[in-house]
Order: structure tokens, then sequence, then C-alpha cells
């Protein structure tokens, strides 16, 4: 739905950010260019590190 979306408009997803803090967004995570885990749940803080996406404790901030 996201790349159709994407495609229809113009947009390209290799130069967006996307930033999910649970396994439920890994899906539209893995089609952006520059996916961010933020406070993730343990199902996606292993899917972030298996993809080589930065992880973010926002919590902190």
């Amino acid at each position: 739905m996201l790349k159709r979306y994407a495609e229809e408009n113009g947009f390209d997803l290799s130069r967006s950010y996307g930033y999910g803090d649970s396994v439920a967004d890994a899906s539209w995570l893995s089609q952006v260019g520059h996916a961010y885990a933020v406070n993730p749940d343990l199902p996606l803080y292993r899917r972030a590190k298996k993809s080589h996406w930065p992880i973010e404790d926002w919590r902190k901030a």
C-alpha cells in the first residue's frame, strides 16, 4: 500500500525516513531508505539489529 501510494504520487521511498516503535511497523519501515527504531519493543529491536537500522532511545532526550 505504501509503495503504491508513493509510486502514484511521485515519492521516492529510498529518500524517505521512517520511525517506528513496534514490530507492527517493520513492514513499512523496510520500504523506506532511512528506517529508525525508536524505543522499540523487543521484536522490532531484533529486526532493527538484523536490518542494520539505527536504534534510538528518545526517553533520554
